[in-house]
C-alpha cells in the first residue's frame, strides 16, 4: 500500500483520454494498454479524476473475473482448436522461446498464435515493461476498489475468435511474420516504439502505425490486423454509445 501511494503522488497521466459528453451524460474514453512500466502503474490526477467520476467502468474484458481468467485460458471450449505449425516454423518457435526463457514444451500446447503473443509479452520484460503494470489490470482493480460496477464490453469467446482468427495457412503465415521480427530484432524496437507512443500520448505514430510496424507486409497479415483493430470497434462502440 505504501508503495502505491509513493507512485501515486508521484503519476504523471499517460496514453489518451477523451471526454464524451451527450443527451446530458458525461462519459471518459481512456486509452489504455497491456504493458507497462512501473513507475506508469497509477494514472495521473486527470484519469484518476475521470474514474472517480465515473459511475461504470466499462472494459473489454474484466481481466481479474476469475471466469473470464479461466474461459480466456481455455478457447478449446469455444471450438477454437489448437492448429500444429510446420515442422521448420515450430522448431523456430522454440529457438524463440529460449531466448526468452520459456517453456517450449508449455509453449507448444498453445495455439500458434497464442504462443507468439506470450513471446512479446515474455520479450518486452527486456525492455522493463510488465503485464502487471498494464493500465487495463489498473482499471479493473480500481473498479474494485472504489466499489463500482464492471461492464465486459467483449465475451471471452468473441475476443478469443479475434485474436485466434484464421485457417492454418494463414495463421502459420503470421506466425512466420511474427518470427522474423523477432530474429531480426525488429519485435522488440516495435514494441518500445508502440508502448513510448502511447506514454506521450503521440496519437500520430499510431495513426502511422501500418507506415513503420512491419507487421503487415502479406495479405493475411493485413486480415488478421484488420480483425483485432478494426471490425471489433463497431460492436464496442454500439454498446457504450
Amino acid at each position: 500500500m505504501d508503495e502505491i501511494r509513493t507512485l501515486a503522488k508521484a503519476a504523471k497521466d499517460h496514453g489518451f483520454l477523451w471526454k464524451i459528453q451527450t443527451q446530458g451524460r458525461t462519459g471518459y474514453l481512456c486509452g489504455s494498454i497491456h504493458l507497462g512500466k512501473r513507475e506508469w502503474m497509477v494514472p495521473g490526477p486527470k484519469t484518476i479524476a475521470a474514474l472517480q467520476s465515473s459511475k461504470v467502468i466499462a472494459l473489454e474484458l474484466d481481466i481479474l473475473d476469475p471466469e473470464i481468467q479461466a474461459q480466456l485460458e481455455n478457447p478449446s471450449q469455444f471450438g477454437i482448436t489448437r492448429v500444429p505449425l510446420p515442422p521448420p516454423l515450430q522448431r523456430r518457435m522454440d529457438t524463440l522461446a529460449a531466448r526468452v526463457c520459456a517453456s517450449a514444451v508449455a509453449l507448444a500446447e498453445m495455439h500458434p498464435l497464442m504462443q507468439l503473443m506470450t513471446l512479446t509479452v515474455l520479450d518486452a520484460r527486456f525492455s522493463n515493461l510488465e503485464a502487471g503494470y498494464g493500465s487495463k489490470m489498473f482499471l479493473a482493480g480500481f473498479a474494485r476498489g472504489a466499489k463500482k460496477p464492471i461492464e465486459s464490453l467483449e465475451t471471452p469467446e468473441a475476443q478469443m475468435r479475434a485474436l485466434l482468427a484464421g485457417d492454418a495457412q494463414s495463421i502459420a503465415d503470421t506466425v512466420r511474420t511474427g518470427m522474423t521480427l523477432f530474429e531480426t530484432g525488429k519485435r522488440r524496437a516495435q514494441t518500445e516504439r508502440l508502448i513510448n507512443a502511447w506514454a506521450t500520448g503521440n496519437l500520430n505514430e499510431f495513426q502511422r502505425f501500418e507506415e513503420w510496424c512491419d507487421c503487415m507486409t502479406t495479405e493475411a497479415d493485413r486480415a488478421y490486423m484488420k480483425g483485432i483493430l478494426d471490425d471489433r470497434n463497431p460492436h464496442l462502440i454500439a454498446l457504450v454509445v
